[in-house]
């Protein structure tokens, strides 16, 4: 079991993994803390993960052979799945049930500024720091199954079916918790519409132009004096939050506009700039 937590926690010691979580360092620019998931196991269409533990000929294969979980492996608990109960549990399928739902909103957390191509490794720490307790107890119901099994020469299809029933429901418990935890203290904001500002404004030398964009969206940002001649453009991506604009020494005092167009919206912003 332990070796199982060590591969769903994305490879957290350091001699398999140059990340270890939380990653303390910067990179890329991006805020303390976010990795690229080009160099993780996640990615951010990660919807699923299993893990199989391979059986030998002869084995009793009603022991459990796969752990799934919903979304990523570093923030979610496997739930243990038993080849006995001949399908899947009704709490594992079809689409907009409980767990997938909770699973997307585990999601958002930890992309939780849009960065879709990096994640936040504190978040997703925060996380399991949260479920170590409920993840110790999940592995109490399995070893308390597993010891009973050993004991016993023949395994009743009930006491599988009982043993996933108790598992689900205590990692169902958790995210409920976990979800009203979250939705209380750290809200998630997923920006609708581009927003725009400048600071300092009037400025002399620089200037420092903040804006938020839409989800999932690339953007553009121009910038124009007042008779629409472009002086700068450039292509923002959907981790951009700022770009400081630095004048040529050649451009006058005077109005110019700072304009962001992204998915069907824009917002223009004026910038006074005095010499």
């Amino acid at each position: 079991v332990s070796d199982v937590w060590t591969v769903a926690s994305d490879l957290v010691s350091p001699e398999l993994n140059p990340y270890p979580l939380p990653y303390e360092g910067t990179y890329d620019g991006l805020p303390t803390g976010y990795i690229p998931t080009d160099r993780t196991i996640n990615r951010f269409l990660t919807t699923s993960y299993q893990i199989i533990i391979g059986k030998n000929f002869g084995d009793n294969i009603d022991f459990p052979v796969l752990w799934a979980g919903f979304s990523q492996p570093y923030y979610t608990i496997p739930v243990p799945m038993w080849v006995g109960t001949g399908s899947v549990p009704p709490d594992f399928t079809g689409t907009g049930n409980y767990f997938c739902e909770e699973s997307k909103f585990l999601h958002d957390i930890v992309y939780d500024r849009g960065y879709w191509n990096w994640f936040n490794s504190y978040a997703g720490d925060f996380i399991n720091d949260y479920f170590a307790e409920t993840r110790e107890q999940v592995w109490g119901i399995f070893a308390k199954y597993l010891l009973m099994w050993q004991m016993q020469k023949e395994i009743s299809s009930e006491e599988i079916v009982q043993a996933e029933d108790d598992i689900i429901s205590l990692v169902g418990e958790t995210y409920a918790e976990l979800h009203g935890l979250w939705v209380r203290e750290h809200p998630v904001v997923v920006p609708q519409e581009i927003t725009l500002s400048a600071q300092p404004n009037p400025f002399n030398a620089s200037t420092v132009i903040e804006f938020n964009l839409p989800l999932p969206y690339e953007g553009l940002l121009e910038i124009s004096d007042l008779s629409g001649r472009v002086i700068l453009s450039r292509q923002l991506g959907p981790a951009d939050t700022q770009f400081v604009w630095t004048p040529e020494s050649s451009l006058p005092s005077g109005i110019y506009l700072a304009r962001i167009v992204c998915g069907g919206h824009s917002a223009t912003q004026k910038l006074y700039l005095i010499k």
